[in-house]
């Protein structure tokens, strides 16, 4: 997955309301097709899609939006992340192993504990740079 990808908006349903098409608990995305659509699998694995123009964030008592972390249905171990914004100071660091999931702390490199909601995903490429940086400047 692209860091673009992992970055694109996502809303987690958190409460019912009438006539609603999602189940709570249901994840909602930009469609990968279509960005004027959002789209949405549930947790019993139906799918919908609705018009972006239905604005999901003037609701936040029925949808939570979502970190760039939360809620995957992969395994974060192994990705990389930046912290710090790109035009100032950052550091970059490789994902060992959730330390708690419910605030987003994981182990890194180096013995470091970090909420991910501080973070950036970043690529290899970026770390390599990033540590071949630090071991020339030492």
């Amino acid at each position: 997955m692209t860091i673009e990808e992992l970055l694109k908006p996502r809303y987690k349903v958190i409460a019912d309301y009438p006539d609603s098409m999602f189940s709570v608990g249901g994840i909602i995305i930009e469609d990968w097709q279509d960005a004027d659509l959002w789209y949405c699998r549930d947790y019993k694995n139906e799918e919908y899609w609705f018009p972006k123009n239905d604005v999901i964030e003037n609701f936040p008592h029925l949808f939570k939006k979502l970190e760039w972390w939360e809620e995957r249905d992969f395994d974060l171990s192994g990705m990389f992340v930046r912290f710090g914004a790109l035009d100032k100071q950052h550091a970059y660091y490789k994902l060992i192993k959730p330390s708690d999931y419910r605030y987003g702390f994981w182990e890194m490199g180096g013995n470091y504990t970090y909420p991910l909601h501080e973070s950036f995903p970043a690529t290899e490429q970026e770390y390599d740079n990033y540590i071949k940086s630090k071991t020339t400047t030492a």
